[in-house]
């Protein structure tokens, strides 16, 4: 039986807002413009669960900060008008809210200022303790100092069975290993399953809303 946890850490990209849209069309001017071929939604998805600091200079070379600024200059000109909740998962956040003592917070590895922006524009913050994105802690998601971050004032620790890390992706996953958390899974259509294996996940989801219902009835 799986033990209702004392905090959840979201992932936010997929898992609780769509911003994959955005997120790709950005990756593939960058290719473009830099000559290369774009990648398929596939392969975007596997990279792009690294913040693009961890993984950008090791496709690009030295040509990585370039491709950042061209990356960030198309996101920065989609991102507060297209944003837009997935699968109605503020039902879930509000749940958990008004109807248990569970706390939250967001651990993403999207830039810290576009993640409280985009949650400012949904008028989640209220919902979550802390949001911490890429840049805000010493090291990016799966680090354990951004774990230690997204957990400040919670009253909880990492290396902790009664924190949840939610999310689509395997970096989600390797987070929630590396740091002794309980990995919950958002089930993504172009997740690759080789990726997963390594990581013990204890429950997978269709969506935030099946979430919702779980922790409704298990309370």
């Amino acid at each position: 039986m799986l033990k209702l946890p004392k905090v959840i850490l979201f992932d936010w990209d997929n898992t609780l807002v769509n911003t994959w849209p955005i997120i790709f069309a950005s990756l593939t001017r960058v290719l473009e413009t830099m000559g290369y071929k774009p990648w398929s939604e596939k392969e975007a998805l596997e990279r792009s669960a690294n913040s693009l600091k961890d993984y950008f200079p090791d496709f690009f070379g030295e040509d990585w900060e370039e491709a950042m600024e061209l990356y960030y200059s198309s996101f920065e000109s989609l991102y507060l008008s297209r944003i837009e909740e997935l699968k109605e998962s503020s039902k879930c956040l509000e749940y958990i809210k008004n109807n248990t003592n569970i706390q939250m917070a967001v651990i993403s590895n999207k830039k810290g200022h576009y993640l409280r922006a985009e949650a400012t524009k949904l008028g989640w913050n209220g919902y979550f303790k802390n949001l911490v994105g890429a840049g805000d802690a010493l090291r990016d998601k799966p680090d354990g100092s951004a774990v230690e971050m997204a957990l400040m004032g919670t009253g909880a620790k990492k290396n902790l069975a009664d924190v949840w890390i939610v999310g689509d992706s395997h970096i989600d996953m390797e987070c929630a290993h590396k740091n002794g958390c309980v990995g919950i899974f958002i089930e993504s259509n172009n997740i690759n399953e080789e990726l997963l294996k390594p990581y013990r996940i204890a429950k997978r989801f269709e969506s935030c809303l099946a979430l919702k219902e779980f922790i409704e009835n298990n309370k």
